[in-house]
């Protein structure tokens, strides 16, 4: 009986592992829900996705989890085509590029003291 305890002990805390308190706002994705922790959504039109949730107040902190911000998923300035332009979600904080995704870069948003991982750095060629 001991093993199976051990068992089931083990894929217990497997299944708590699985998901990131405070849930990972910016996290990459693939299709509406997948790779995001619960609760949040896929922005799948987003390059290389971007887990989030939906927002209605620019700048407030109290709609999102812990670690982001509500703001326009395409900051002001970049040009992410028309079904990204208004849309308000979560996004995660940063202060330098390392708190980002590879793909992601930490940008300065008008009207908001905070800096916010978000629309991939432009492709140098």
């Amino acid at each position: 009986m001991v093993p199976m305890r051990l068992f089931c002990g083990a894929l217990a805390l497997a299944i708590a592992a699985c998901a990131s308190d405070p849930p990972m706002v910016g996290a990459g994705c693939t299709f509406h829900g997948g790779g995001c922790d619960e609760g949040l959504v896929c922005f799948a039109v987003y390059p290389g996705g971007y887990c989030s949730q939906a927002c209605a107040t620019v700048g407030s902190t109290a709609e999102c989890p812990a670690g982001s911000v509500c703001g326009k998923l395409c900051p002001e300035g970049l040009n992410c085509g028309n079904v990204l332009a208004n849309t308000l979600a979560c996004l995660k904080v940063c202060k330098t590029e390392e708190d980002c995704r590879l793909d992601l870069e930490c940008a300065s948003v008008r009207d908001m003291d905070k800096k916010v991982c978000a629309y991939p750095k432009p492709v140098v060629q």
